[in-house]
Formats: structure tokens, sequence, C-alpha cells
């Protein structure tokens, strides 16, 4: 499709759902196009600035509610290239509460703040009547919770220590994927090119306008390692500075199954391939992929 305002690049952006002690949630109500006059979540873009997705949504509430809120949780990221006509918006959707501040709505932005009850919805905006959907059938059995690990990797610190070279132009939108054979056994993949080279990474690289999650991990699993796999679900999002030398950088990390392996081929991406048990992961990691197998490890404790 063709976008009013970008075709260039995956936006990243945030939603929160807050509910409140009598069961409400709290939308605004848009001043402008898309969805102009209809009630939609706080929520907004990453800015480059921010340190972490959550404290982005934190910032998107406060600015557009007036309200403070406390993230709880994970809800997940919603993607369908449709879901926006400005752009292609990727959402990493949380669930948070309020702890302070005053409803206030902001000029040029919102025209009302109101909380609603959760089985008598106004008029909603882009896909958000479906994102409350979704929290409403899946809240009893528990969301993820929301990552917010700000510490630096190696890389993050010696990129750090060398200056940060990243041009701030817009956040790149990533997918990286645990794929998981019928042992449990992690796929790794060695690297071959520019930073981080000679290192074992998780497969991933660069969404692509007009793709869904699950297409570009489906994808960069294939052209890296040789492998086909069924995609499971997305586990967390990762933001923050240092975390890539060159550019600003949004991750979605996603668990998926294997379910047919090629005979590998090294390639300008990767040089060769592993299977390994989460006690045996291979050394050395490049990136921030041991605070995402740390992840990983918290979720299947918590499955």
């Amino acid at each position: 499709m063709e976008y009013l305002e970008n075709n260039k690049y995956v936006v990243p952006t945030v939603d929160t759902i807050v509910v409140n002690d009598a069961d409400e949630v709290l939308l605004v109500l848009r001043h402008k196009e898309p969805s102009k006059g209809k009630w939609v979540l706080p929520g907004g873009r990453i800015d480059v600035e921010d340190m972490s997705a959550p404290v982005a949504a934190v910032r998107e509430v406060q600015e557009e509610t007036g309200l403070d809120v406390e993230i709880t949780s994970f809800m997940g990221v919603y993607a369908d290239p449709t879901r926006d006509s400005r752009f292609h918006a990727v959402s990493t959707v949380y669930v948070g509460s309020v702890v302070g501040g005053k409803i206030q709505v902001q000029e040029g932005e919102t025209d009302a703040v109101q909380f609603f009850s959760l089985d008598q919805l106004p008029d909603i905006g882009f896909d958000h009547k479906h994102i409350i959907e979704e929290y409403i059938a899946g809240r009893e059995k528990g969301c993820l919770p929301a990552y917010d690990d700000r510490t630096l990797s190696v890389y993050g610190k010696e990129w750090q220590a060398e200056g940060y070279q990243a041009k701030a132009e817009y956040i790149h939108v990533a997918v990286d994927t645990i794929v998981r054979n019928t042992e449990g056994k992690i796929l790794w993949t060695y690297r071959a090119k520019r930073w981080c080279t000679n290192t074992w990474i998780l497969p991933g690289g660069h969404m692509k306008v007009g793709e869904d999650i699950a297409e570009t991990s489906a994808r960069e699993v294939w052209e890296e390692a040789g492998v086909k796999i069924t995609f499971d679900r997305v586990l967390a999002t990762l933001y923050g500075p240092y975390r890539n030398p060159h550019h600003p950088a949004l991750t979605v990390l996603c668990v998926a199954t294997l379910t047919e392996e090629a005979p590998f081929a090294e390639n300008i991406e990767v040089l060769k391939r592993q299977w390994a048990s989460i006690e045996e992961t291979p050394d050395p990691i490049g990136f921030d992929c041991e605070k995402m197998m740390t992840y990983y490890q918290l979720y299947l404790r918590s499955n």
C-alpha cells in the first residue's frame, strides 16, 4: 500500500492499556486524522532519545492524558501494514496502572480523555478495539513481563567509550528469532560482516515496509541460516542507546519452531550455524543476545 507520510521505513510506536479499579480503560479522543473523532489508546512514536520502549510508553501517556502511569506488563506487538494510513506502524503495546497526575487533554492532539467500561466501549479508531478485545480475552492467563533492562552489553560499553556514531534520523526496526528444534536446542548463527563480526547471534534483521512480524522472522531465518520455521509468538521488544553503533534500533524478539532444515550455505551474513542447548550457549555472543536469552529463560519458567 501507499502511505500518506512515509513509505521508506517502518515506524516503531507504543500504545498502553491503562485499566483502573473500576475495570475501565483509559482512552483519548483523536483531534486529527487518521481516526479523527474516534477514541484510541494513548500512545505515539518512540523517540530516538527514549531510553527504552516502556519509557516511551510512560511519556506518551503523560503527554496525551496528564496521568503518570507505571508499566506493569507486556501485551504484544501489532504490525499489520494496513493498521495506519500514515506509515507502517509497529506498535509495542503495554499494560499499565495510574500512579499519579491529573487528567488533561493535549492541545492539538486530543479533544478529551476518559475512562470507559470495558463492556461499553465507544467508537474506537485504528485497530485498538481489537487490541482491547485481545487484552480482555487473555488477561486471566496473564501478560508477559515488560522487560526494561537498560544495562549495556559488552559491545554497547565499547561503543559508548568510543563515542556513539549512530545516525539518528529514524529508528530502524529489526526482528530476531529464537528458533527451537524438537530437542529444545536454539539456533545460532556466526556473524560474517560489519560490527560484531565473529560472534554468535540469533538469526534476524531489518523489517521491510509491508511485512508483518512473522514474515520478517521467516525471511531472515531462511536467508541467514537455511531454516524454515513456524512462528510461535513475540516475546519482547528491546530498545535503548548503544544497542547498535550505526543507528538507533528497536528489536522485536520472537520465538519460533523448526519445521525444515536445508543444508547450510555460507553467505554474506553468516559463516556457519549451530544448535545449542540453553546451558551450552556458544561463545562469544554478539549484540545483546545474552540479554535476549535471559528473557527467554524467564519466559520458560513462567509457562
